[in-house]
């Protein structure tokens, strides 16, 4: 079983993400955080494999709490989830600590679209 945490500042992103992995046998959604402050806290304190994270968020952001959570648990597997993936935003995730960065794309009313595959793909990838 993946253990999964889910990082957005958006409840409502956090619910669809939760619903699409809820479907997906062998991933657990075990808790969300709605900023990277309460995420870093987060991993120090329960067991976590995958924390998909959101890049845009207030306090610290998915970048730096990316960097907190790889430099204190090293055995957790970040992916950034973001729509803006021109360069050299790539290399910065990475550099971060980040596993991977899957691509999204902007739906017609603005939102954002990763669909079940892409992100079973990305938590697959980390193991």
């Amino acid at each position: 079983m993946i253990n999964v945490l889910l990082v957005d500042d958006h409840e409502l992103v956090r619910a669809g993400i939760r619903r699409i992995l809820e479907d997906i046998k062998g991933i657990k959604v075990v808790g969300e955080a709605s900023c990277g402050e309460d995420a870093v806290k987060w991993c120090r304190t329960n067991a976590v494999d995958v924390v998909l994270m959101d890049m845009s968020m207030p306090g610290i952001g998915g970048l730096e709490a990316t960097r907190k959570i790889a430099r204190s648990t090293a055995d957790v597997k970040i992916i950034m989830l973001t729509v803006h993936t021109e360069n050299p935003l790539p290399a910065k995730v990475m550099q971060a600590g980040a596993a991977g960065l899957p691509q999204q794309r902007r739906g017609s009313a603005g939102s954002c679209e990763c669909d079940s595959f892409c992100l079973f793909r990305a938590a697959l990838h980390c193991f």
